[in-house]
């Protein structure tokens, strides 16, 4: 039976996610109605200003402290011999399985204040299924031991792939009669080449 490893975000992460949220608040809002609220505090209607200013600050401030610590809780991680699984969301449940036959790339990425301050990171999982782009299919998010998490997931694929790799064609799983060849077997080797690329992509990042 697999193994399953289950693990979280770091508290932190929702300072992480308390930043964005201030970030996008600030960007999308105070900056486009804070000089009309102020001019109407100032030279029009001072209730009206005083309102357009403080009424959508507590909502996004009451709003926040509410999705934010839940959304936090909501993300759970957990990772076998075969797959990573993630689980997410608030209003509605997201349950996303990541086999590891699908898996091309693993990478970390920090933010300099993930860096600096919270000293958390992220792990990006990309795999054949991600439409050929450079984005991750997968974000393990706010994680304090992300290394740790990269490294293992890099363990276990490899481990997956040298298990799957007689069954793909090595071996004398793989072996065929002469003119006995068939197009399951065809496909059996474009499987393992693709295997090998995956390999080297690994070993590159050590």
């Amino acid at each position: 039976m697999s193994e399953l490893v289950e693990f979280r975000p770091h508290p932190n992460y929702a300072q992480r996610c308390w930043i964005n949220a201030c970030i996008v608040y600030l960007l999308g809002f105070e900056i486009w109605v804070a000089p009309i609220a102020i001019w109407l505090a100032v030279d029009e209607s001072p209730v009206w200003g005083l309102a357009l200013l403080v009424v959508p600050t507590i909502l996004f401030v009451v709003g926040s402290a509410l999705y934010i610590p839940a959304w936090v809780a909501s993300i759970r991680y957990a990772m076998t011999d075969e797959e990573i699984v993630v689980h997410k969301g608030v209003f509605g449940r997201a349950h996303k399985i990541v086999p590891y036959r699908t898996v091309t790339n693993v990478t970390t990425t920090r933010a300099w204040l993930d860096r600096l301050w919270l000293n958390i990171g992220n792990v990006h999982v990309q795999t054949a299924g991600s439409g050929g782009t450079a984005a991750a299919e997968e974000r393990l998010v706010g994680l304090s031991n992300f290394e740790e998490i990269r490294d293992e997931v890099v363990r276990n694929l490899r481990r997956y792939r040298a298990d799957a790799s007689p069954s793909l064609g090595g071996g004398e799983a793989g072996a065929t009669a002469p003119g006995q060849e068939t197009a399951d077997d065809d496909v059996q080797r474009r499987m393992l080449e693709e295997l090998r690329r995956i390999r080297q992509l690994l070993e590159s990042q050590e």
